[in-house]
């Protein structure tokens, strides 16, 4: 399991490689040296190309998404976050949509190339695995994203999804968890559920965000702001402190 650190765009140079583990924003794609960083990464790192969801209230999809996807060159991602909506209702028929237009194309650039689709049916017990079990439906689907909101929403948290979601589909899928919410340590719950081989990786700004205002990764109370993507660099000993948090909790991650 690794952990992609999300930081301002500025911070890349500083902080772009401290893991070796990258979540790729499509909504910042955009700007060139963004674009660039994460295009000349070796073949030693993973990269994953978010949709813009989360940021944006909608997805990226169809020849936008693909364009992004292709503007990565030379390292084209190693997953793609299928186009997902947040009504469960239409979410599958988003997914269906990008099965069918964008798949293959991505696949084509880069054949080992992932796919994870995200569920948003999670409020309710059971209906989790119920549309999960759409997504087996559709062989290229072979990584579940889990959403931080379900760290607030359901009692058992990712972790225990994850348990419930291996118990049901066994090796049918692997797992990433986006973004994080509540604590950076969440990492660790999936280790305590000798869950680890079934999960991909976490990704999350909480990390920095935290960092950036001089706080250990374990003062989370109260919540930080959320991450000004253009906001400026850090320096002098803030900065040395930011990156020495971040080293220790990505090398925690993978130590799990």
């Amino acid at each position: 399991m690794k952990a992609a650190l999300i930081v301002p765009y500025s911070e890349l140079p500083s902080f772009g490689l401290i893991s070796s583990f990258h979540m790729v924003l499509a909504h910042l794609t955009y700007k060139p040296l963004y674009r660039y960083f994460f295009s000349q990464l070796s073949s030693e790192h993973t990269v994953i190309l978010d949709n813009g969801q989360h940021e944006l209230n909608e997805p990226i999809r169809g020849q936008e998404l693909l364009r992004i996807f292709g503007g990565l060159s030379p390292h084209y991602p190693d997953y793609l976050v299928l186009p997902d909506e947040l009504d469960p209702d239409v979410n599958y028929d988003c997914l269906e949509e990008a099965i069918e237009q964008v798949v293959p194309v991505c696949r084509n650039l880069n054949p080992s190339v992932q796919f994870i689709a995200v569920p948003h049916d999670i409020d309710s017990e059971g209906a989790i695995e119920d549309e999960c079990a759409d997504f087996a439906e559709f062989p290229d689907v072979t990584v579940i994203g889990l959403n931080k909101m379900i760290e607030l929403l359901n009692s058992e948290g990712r972790a225990g999804v994850v348990e419930r979601l291996v118990h049901h589909f066994g090796e049918r899928f692997k797992y990433h968890l986006l973004g994080c919410r509540v604590s950076p340590q969440e990492a660790g719950k999936v280790a305590e559920k000798d869950l680890l081989e079934y999960v991909v990786g976490i990704d999350s700004s909480l990390p920095y965000r935290l960092a950036s205002r001089g706080r250990r990764l374990t003062d989370i109370k109260p919540n930080p702001a959320a991450l000004d993507f253009s906001g400026p660099s850090l320096s002098g000993p803030l900065k040395e402190f930011a990156y020495k948090e971040l080293e220790q909790y990505a090398r925690w991650v993978e130590g799990l």
